[in-house]
């Protein structure tokens, strides 16, 4: 005779099943994790212990490495840089030729200065068959500045502006504008080319770049005659290759050794780095007392061996042998301030560059919505800082018509 199950019974071995299912064993995580080698699954190291440190390096740690885990190991190295074997499963997961790590040590290398290094990791990993969207643009983006540095042994512009070309076709930013620049001004024996020029400002305008939209504004300056194409390529070239807009105050004295004043004071005396600013909201700019910046994230270790704890737009916290050091922002006019009272002689006329987004009339909302069509993948979300007001039939009837 079949024994009766109760409901609550039931109910019990039900609610049992649904809690092993969102906690997987060991046995079923391992055949995940072997799985997510070939199909990539990124979740799958959450649901299997890979946040508990305990879990992730007692458990999974010898596993992933007798098996070459090429995606496990890296997960493990990027989860723990600080663990006393991160940078091992690092080095095992490049070893074995895992391109988002490659990526990533190169991305290290770039901003840290190491720019031998750094074309290194790109050039072996732009050999590898595991790479996202993402990762051909980064490493086109940044072995495309690389080669325009004009001092470095690897310099090749042509190799550089093809590059940077390319990225910008993959919706880079810092690509667009710096093919923005190079259109514009002629730069490393490109052949000038306005109208390309003004569309690859306005594309890297569109995915939120903010200088950019400065050079949008220089453009518009140099076409309405109020400064001279000289003076406009000028300030286009202070911020033509990244999306952080330059202090031009600072630019018209260029006599001023903003290192030397900030070793002199205080704030910046008694703390390992100088914090100048943001680059994004997770990403900031520290400055060594050698003068040279370091672009860091949360948890990237710098050259000392400090590592980045918290980061605010007023503050960065870093820490080295359980001591957490706290850096204030740099105030960013103070430099200018000392400088002109120095009384330092301006090389160019001051020119108010004010971000072309900020004085958009109708008219050229009509634009914006037909750039935006033109030069964006619409089915993409619109990453600008302000969208213009919706436009009304008579505006929709003018679109039509520029199309």
């Amino acid at each position: 005779m079949r024994p009766i199950v109760s409901a609550l019974c039931i109910m019990m071995i039900m609610s049992a099943g649904i809690s092993r299912a969102q906690e997987p064993t060991d046995i079923t995580c391992e055949a995940l994790l072997t799985a997510a080698e070939t199909t990539p699954d990124d979740g799958v190291y959450d649901r299997c212990g890979f946040g508990n440190a305990d879990k992730a390096w007692q458990t999974w740690a010898p596993f992933v490495s007798a098996h070459n885990m090429k995606r496990a190991l890296f997960e493990l190295c990027r989860r723990y840089p600080q663990h006393q074997y991160g940078l091992l499963y690092c080095q095992k997961a490049i070893d074995l030729n895992y391109g988002p790590a490659l990526v990533y040590f190169g991305d290290i290398s770039f901003q840290n200065g190491n720019g031998s290094e750094a074309l290194k990791y790109f050039s072996q990993a732009a050999k590898a068959t595991d790479l996202s969207e993402d990762d051909v643009r980064q490493i086109q983006e940044k072995t495309g500045l690389l080669y325009l540095e004009q001092s470095a042994p690897y310099y090749n512009p042509q190799a550089g502006v093809k590059l940077l070309s390319k990225a910008a076709e993959k919706r880079s930013a810092v690509a667009g504008n710096a093919i923005g620049y190079i259109l514009f001004s002629g730069y490393a024996n490109t052949d000038p080319n306005w109208d390309r020029a003004l569309r690859a400002f306005w594309k890297a305008a569109l995915l939120g770049c903010p200088a950019a939209e400065e050079n949008l504004g220089a453009f518009y300056l140099s076409e309405q005659g109020k400064i001279s194409h000289d003076d406009a390529a000028y300030y286009m070239s202070l911020q033509a290759f990244t999306c952080t807009p330059f202090d031009k105050q600072a630019a018209q004295n260029p006599d001023c050794d903003c290192t030397e004043i900030a070793t002199k004071d205080k704030l910046y005396r008694e703390r390992p780095y100088l914090y100048i600013g943001q680059t994004a909201a997770d990403r900031v700019i520290l400055q060594d007392k050698t003068g040279q910046n370091h672009t860091v994230r949360i948890n990237d270790i710098l050259p000392d061996g400090s590592q980045v704890a918290e980061i605010t737009p007023a503050l960065v916290v870093v820490w080295r042998a359980d001591v957490r050091t706290p850096i204030a922002r740099y105030p960013s006019d103070k430099c200018t301030q000392i400088c002109l009272g120095k009384g330092t002689a301006q090389t160019r006329r001051p020119v108010s560059i004010k971000p072309y987004r900020f004085t958009f009339t109708p008219q050229e909302c009509r634009e914006i919505r037909y750039y935006a069509e033109k030069l964006l993948d619409t089915t993409q979300p619109y990453t600008g800082k302000a969208e213009c007001a919706p436009t009304d039939t008579a505006d929709q009837a003018d679109l039509f018509m520029a199309l």
